[in-house]
């Protein structure tokens, strides 16, 4: 038989892999390691995940920036805001280009994400730049 403060652990681990919106009317988890990019418009954000779903919670990317820090373990923060609406899940870059503004999520599997094809989604040069620095420090950093 397991101890009680076992189990607890347990569902501390796994519950510290999700990102938890909740409000008067409604409750929404999204495992983090699924989340491959997260639009904000206002006071709404829109959560995309690697299975093509789509949530939109009422929270502003500041916010959402905050609940990362506070929900996820250090070792599952690997959602990075880019620009003013963007948030990207670094696990799913795999193609940047800054001088044309270019970035491409995918999971090289099932999902895939060219910001050249979505007129909605722009992501700016310098934001660009700087998750390409990003990428550049961690590689030299090895």
């Amino acid at each position: 038989m397991y101890d009680v403060s076992y189990i607890c652990n347990l569902r501390k681990n796994a519950m510290s892999r999700y990102l938890v919106f909740s409000n008067s009317s409604e409750y929404t988890r999204v495992m983090a390691q699924n989340i491959v990019y997260i639009v904000s418009a206002g006071n709404y954000s829109d959560i995309y995940t690697c299975d093509n779903k789509k949530y939109t919670v009422l929270a502003q990317l500041g916010c959402i920036e905050k609940m990362i820090t506070h929900q996820l373990d250090k070792k599952d923060q690997f959602l990075m805001r880019i620009g003013k609406c963007l948030i990207v899940n670094l696990l799913y870059v795999c193609y940047i280009n800054p001088n044309r503004a270019h970035i491409i999520l995918s999971d090289n599997r099932t999902f895939l994400f060219d910001n050249m094809n979505v007129e909605s989604i722009k992501v700016s040069q310098e934001a660009l730049k700087v998750l390409k620095e990003h990428f550049d420090n961690q590689k030299n950093n090895k």
